[in-house]
C-alpha cells in the first residue's frame, strides 16, 4: 500500500539509492578491513624486526662477554710471563749481552714486514752495540707474543660472531612465513 503512494519513477530511484548505499557500505567495510590487515602486517613486521634486533644484541653480548673473559685470562698469563722474565733477569747468574746493530736491523725489518734497510747495514758492519740487551729483547718478544695472541683472539671471536649471525639469520628466515 505504501508502494502505491510513491510514483513509479521515484520507486526505481529509491531502489537504486538503496542499492548504492548497500554497495557503498560493503565497499567501505572492505576497505577498512584491508587497512586493518595492512596495519596488522606492519605491526607484525615491526615485531619481527625488534625480535631480530634483540636476538642480535643478545648474541653480541654473549660474544663480547666470551671475548672479554678470554682477554682477561690471556692478560693474566702474560703478566705472569712478564714477572718470570723479571725473575729471570734479576738472577745474578744471568749475563745480559748487548745485541749488535745487525740484529736490531733484522728485527725491525721483520717487525715492519719489509726488506732489511741497506742504510742500516754499514752500522751493523762496525759491530757496535745497538744499546739493546738480550733482556730488553726478551721483554719485547713477550709483548709481541701478547699482541699476536690478542689479535688471534679477536679474529677467532669475530669468526664466531659471523657464524652465529649467519645461523641466527638462517633460523629467522626459516621461521618467517
Amino acid at each position: 500500500m505504501l508502494a502505491s503512494l510513491i510514483p513509479w519513477p521515484w520507486r526505481c530511484l529509491l531502489c537504486f539509492v538503496l542499492g548504492l548505499a548497500c554497495y557503498g557500505t560493503g565497499y567501505l567495510r572492505g576497505r577498512l578491513a584491508e587497512q586493518a590487515l595492512t596495519q596488522a602486517e606492519g605491526r607484525l613486521a615491526v615485531v619481527r624486526v625488534l625480535q631480530r634486533e634483540r636476538a642480535q644484541q643478545a648474541l653480541n653480548q654473549q660474544v663480547a662477554v666470551r671475548h672479554e673473559a678470554g682477554r682477561q685470562a690471556d692478560r693474566i698469563i702474560f703478566q705472569t710471563i712478564e714477572k718470570e722474565v723479571d725473575h729471570y733477569v734479576a738472577n745474578p747468574m744471568h749475563l745480559a749481552t748487548e745485541l749488535d746493530a745487525a740484529w736490531l736491523c733484522q728485527h725491525d725489518a721483520a717487525a715492519l714486514r719489509t726488506l732489511p734497510n741497506t742504510a742500516c747495514q754499514p752500522d751493523a758492519a762496525t759491530g757496535q752495540p745497538a744499546g739493546l740487551t738480550s733482556d730488553d729483547a726478551l721483554r719485547v718478544a713477550v709483548g709481541n707474543y701478547e699482541i699476536c695472541h690478542r689479535h688471534a683472539r679477536q679474529l677467532s671471536d669475530l669468526q664466531d660472531w659471523i657464524r652465529a649471525q649467519t645461523d641466527l639469520t638462517l633460523q629467522q628466515e626459516e621461521e618467517t612465513p
